[in-house]
């Protein structure tokens, strides 16, 4: 996969009542309680965020997504709503800062929960490659 792709990161508007994304977070921190076990962890700082491109060839520009938590065969992650996300759906990852040495992922939907203001995601990974832009 070429990172050039990924492109710059294309985030777009949200919209809704601070309530309802309240709720939403809400809903989504229960969840990472009862997921949470010590082989999981929170991804440090400059690794939080995922340029997504979906589908098996990769096309149109990438997705901004927010890594919730990483185990060491998948993680979670979190998108606007208006992005669909399907069971099954291959997903190319770029992970990192856009200018700097950064993951290459490829991993497989395995599970999708949908809230009026995010969606959050489960990838099962089956491959990475670390690319460095100076090499």
């Amino acid at each position: 996969m070429d990172p050039s792709l990924f492109g710059d990161d294309h985030l777009s508007d949200t919209s809704g009542g601070l309530s309802g994304f309240r709720a939403a977070l809400e809903s989504l921190q229960s969840r990472l309680d009862a997921a949470s076990r010590p082989s999981r962890f929170k991804p440090v700082e400059d690794l939080s965020l995922a340029r997504i491109l979906f589908g098996e060839v990769p096309s149109g520009p990438p997705v901004v997504g927010e890594i919730l938590d990483l185990s060491r065969d998948g993680m979670k992650i979190a998108l606007e709503v208006s992005q669909t996300v399907e069971l099954d759906q291959t997903c190319h990852l770029l992970v990192g800062p856009p200018d700097g040495e950064c993951y290459q992922l490829l991993g497989t939907v395995r599970w999708v929960d949908r809230n009026p203001y995010i969606t959050v995601f489960g990838l099962a990974l089956r491959d990475a490659t670390l690319h460095n832009p100076a090499s």
